[in-house]
């Protein structure tokens, strides 16, 4: 239920003349009602105390950017994840020291640095290994979750958008708008 003060209409003048018409603009505070179709009637109220109801009707939706920035989170938190774990070899298996024995064991045996740097690799390759271990695939697995997370939220607001396009009734929440009063005393009521 809406209150009657979220409702506030705004008239393009003060004063209508007998069978004239008049634009009503009709602004709803709807800031913190869920998403739904809510209808319901303005009253309408001359000087005469004339009733008038006119239907209305306003579509609140959910937001979708929240949902949106939990998926690209989670996709940015799984690349980052993953691809730490690829390139940790290359950043920390570090080669200066295999540089620099490679080249005293060069000269010592005559032989070609990059000759000798090759059998140190793959006698050291187990050594020089880089594990890295279950807290980055932890992110991964996080950033995946966090990913389907967003698209799971972007899903559920397009069903609450889809089912409050509905027609059906009692999918429907009630509006209580409250009395508006629009009209001139100077004018006598039509019909």
């Amino acid at each position: 239920m809406i209150p009657g003060d979220n409702v506030h209409p705004a008239l393009s003048r003060d004063t209508l003349a007998g069978g004239d018409l008049m634009p009503v603009w009709v602004a709803v505070d709807l800031s913190r009602a869920p998403s739904g179709k809510y209808t319901g009637q303005l009253l309408v109220t001359d000087s005469y105390h004339n009733d008038v109801s006119i239907p209305l009707e306003v579509s609140v939706k959910d937001a979708w950017p929240l949902p949106f920035i939990v998926l690209v989170l989670g996709v940015a938190t799984t690349v980052i994840g993953v691809w730490f774990a690829i390139t940790a070899e290359d950043r920390f298996a570090q080669s200066e020291g295999i540089d620099r024995i490679a080249a005293a064991v060069a000269r010592e045996t005559g032989n070609a640095e990059d000759v000798v740097r090759a059998a140190l690799e793959r006698t050291l390759r187990g050594d020089l290994r880089v594990d890295v271990g279950a807290s980055v695939w932890l992110v991964v697995v996080g950033g995946v979750v966090l990913g389907a997370g967003g698209v799971l939220g972007l899903v559920w607001v397009d069903e609450r958008e889809r089912l409050s396009r509905s027609s059906d009734p009692d999918a429907v929440p009630a509006v209580d708008a409250g009395p508006a009063t629009v009209g001139d005393p100077d004018v006598p009521p039509r019909g």
